[in-house]
């Protein structure tokens, strides 16, 4: 299955080579999560957030403000969510399942770990995820 997952990883990013996707995935946790589920919550402490990447399913980012919420975007598989809690940033929105999604999750430390020993992921990993703010 992880041999599946790592291509899977390559087609949803084409940044991503083949041997990166495999220490992508042997450092990470997979999950299932039921449509509505949050996954990052607004405002949440950077250090306590995961890091995600989804693999399949939807994702939507939203935010709350006086009772309502508002969609903001759709995600679509082969995006992190998260990753900029490695620089301290934390979550100006809330994301949850639009429908039942699988992803990879790492926790902070881990993740931080990760893209410390990589520099190429890093690169590809920071870039693409910064300018979301999600």
């Amino acid at each position: 299955m992880n041999e599946q997952y790592a291509t899977l990883i390559t087609e949803l990013n084409r940044r991503i080579t083949l041997g990166e996707a495999q220490e992508l995935l042997s450092s990470s946790q997979i999950k299932e999560q039921a449509e509505g589920t949050v996954v990052l919550s607004q405002g949440g402490a950077a250090t306590a957030s995961p890091v995600l990447f989804l693999l399949t399913g939807k994702l939507e980012v939203f935010m709350k403000s006086e009772g309502k919420t508002q969609v903001l975007s759709k995600v679509d598989p082969g995006n992190f969510l998260g990753a900029q809690a490695v620089l301290g940033i934390s979550s100006n929105a809330s994301v949850r399942t639009g429908e039942t999604s699988v992803m990879l999750e790492w926790s902070l430390p881990t993740f931080r770990n990760l893209l410390l020993h990589n520099p190429s992921l890093s690169e590809k990993v920071l870039g693409k995820s910064l300018p979301s703010g999600v």
